[in-house]
């Protein structure tokens, strides 16, 4: 009996049973694959169901394919796991006059417990990278603290003025009734040439301050 046969590009959907990796990961893959008849003599002589032959050597293929693959690669790498299912898929169906043209992995599935593990694990690696983080922070500011602390040692004039400008922000800073206490080994870092009368000053300046703008 005459049929017709649609030389048109066609695209079928297909799904593996669950399939273990090269790593054993049980995995259930849901693809597409795009494929045409080409020679029609082959497609009517080859095969009496060339669309269900096609469709079972795209499965089965595409379970040896994810066998030679890790769990990791199938998950990242679909598109080079795909160019590989298709060059093995054409090359099987060429004697039936069908050339495939694509097969693109759209879904992965995995056991729920396998999932859990994989979100426990991601966020344990963003847990770690932000303790790197944290801790990159707090080196890089120990650094710049010796810097600091060394600038200081040599030069007892930035060390006067980082005391003057730590006064103005607490003045700044605290109320009118603040009791401000000022460290008795002040004088030994260099605040001599200030002196205690211009210690008093500033923080009577400051005070004053405060008040105009409190009224």
């Amino acid at each position: 009996m005459p049929f017709v046969i649609s030389t048109r590009l066609q695209v079928v959907s297909f799904k593996t049973e669950q399939t273990l990796t090269k790593d054993n990961v049980p995995v259930v893959v849901d693809a597409v694959m795009y494929f045409q008849p080409v020679d029609l003599q082959k497609v009517v002589l080859g095969a009496e169901n060339f669309r269900d032959a096609t469709d079972f050597a795209a499965q089965t293929t595409l379970r040896e394919v994810i066998g030679q693959a890790t769990f990791d690669e199938v998950l990242t790498e679909r598109e080079k796991v795909g160019s590989i299912a298709r060059g093995i898929i054409d090359s099987k169906t060429e004697a039936w006059g069908i050339k495939v043209t694509a097969v693109e992995i759209r879904d992965v599935g995995i056991p729920q417990v396998l999932q859990d593990a994989m979100s426990r694990q991601a966020q344990a690696e963003r847990e770690r990278r932000a303790r790197v983080t944290l801790a990159t922070a707090e080196f890089e500011a120990a650094q710049k603290m010796i810097e600091a602390a060394n600038l200081y040692e040599k030069s007892h004039e930035a060390l006067r003025l980082r005391w003057m400008n730590i006064l103005y922000e607490i003045g700044q800073q605290s109320s009118t009734n603040t009791i401000m206490l000022v460290p008795s080994s002040m004088p030994e870092a260099g605040w001599p040439p200030i002196g205690m009368y211009g210690f008093k000053e500033i923080v009577k300046d400051t005070s004053k301050k405060e008040s105009k703008e409190t009224k």
